[in-house]
């Protein structure tokens, strides 16, 4: 049975990482974040322009694969007794969630656009790049 501590957990996590409260956008398009105390020096709120604002919030944002929980004792990384209390992995097991190589650009636009130019339309063999062409002066469409 689902209680209300449940809910208040999941409203918990779900919440969003500023007070949608204290921002506005004013007459010059700037954005208005009003803290909740104000500092010492007596300032009550903040004004960035839309891209400064967008990139502070960016850097809250962790790097993809990065582990945000962090081990103390026991189970620390360098405790000398943690493989007697950690399971083990097993060697040839990869984790799904990592690739194994770097998407090539061909695979992007496959997957991105939906446009396969591995296979050949013709044959259906397999395409390889000969050349890569970036000068606009020698491009003819």
């Amino acid at each position: 049975m689902l209680t209300r501590t449940y809910f208040s957990r999941g409203a918990e996590i779900m919440r969003s990482p500023i007070a949608t409260r204290r921002l506005s956008v004013d007459d010059r398009g700037r954005v208005i974040y009003r803290y909740k105390r104000p500092f010492r020096d007596g300032s009550t709120q903040v004004v960035l322009e839309p891209l400064d604002f967008m990139a502070r919030l960016a850097a809250l944002v962790p790097r993809p694969r990065l582990n945000l929980t962090r081990f103390h004792g026991v189970f620390a990384p360098n405790f000398k007794h943690r493989a007697h209390i950690v399971p083990r992995q097993l060697r040839g097991r990869v984790d799904s969630d990592k690739p194994r190589a770097p998407m090539s650009w061909m695979q992007r636009l496959r997957r991105v656009f939906a446009i396969d130019i591995e296979t050949c339309p013709d044959c259906g063999g397999t395409l390889r790049v000969i050349a890569c062409i970036e000068d606009a002066s020698r491009m003819r469409c």
